[in-house]
């Protein structure tokens, strides 16, 4: 005579098996969300150092901020913006975005207490 499992046998088996999941999911989510900050952190550190060459090969020169007035057209803002003084330094425009990034957290940051800016209409105007 063949054994086989019972329909009792099998639903405990899924049970713990989906208890297991449940206790894992939001382990896996925050080690995710670790990596992301850690990869913006060297992000950041890449940007600080394409800075730093970039000084290096103008006599200490410091970037100025935007050519062009907050009035300007947006893409010509973006020309004359320091993003685009050093690109030749950064050689990969992704470092210049943060992984977590999402229209949702930024509203969360700009309506928070802490923050000292709270024009979120002219932030969501430039959004992509």
């Amino acid at each position: 005579m063949k054994k086989a499992f019972t329909l009792i046998e099998l639903l405990v088996v899924i049970a713990i098996i989906a208890i297991l999941a449940a206790i894992l999911f939001p382990v896996f989510a925050q080690a995710k969300e670790a990596a992301k900050k850690t990869s913006c952190l060297s992000n950041t550190k890449q940007i600080a150092v394409s800075q730093l060459l970039y000084s290096n090969d103008y006599d200490d020169g410091v970037i100025a901020a935007n050519l062009y007035l907050p009035s300007a057209p947006i893409a010509q803002q973006v020309a004359g913006s320091w993003v685009t003084t050093i690109a030749p330094y950064t050689k990969a425009t992704p470092i210049f975005f943060c992984p977590s990034f999402t229209p949702a957290n930024l509203q969360k940051a700009m309506l928070d207490d802490t923050c000292d800016g709270n024009d979120l209409n002219a932030i969501k105007e430039q959004l992509p």
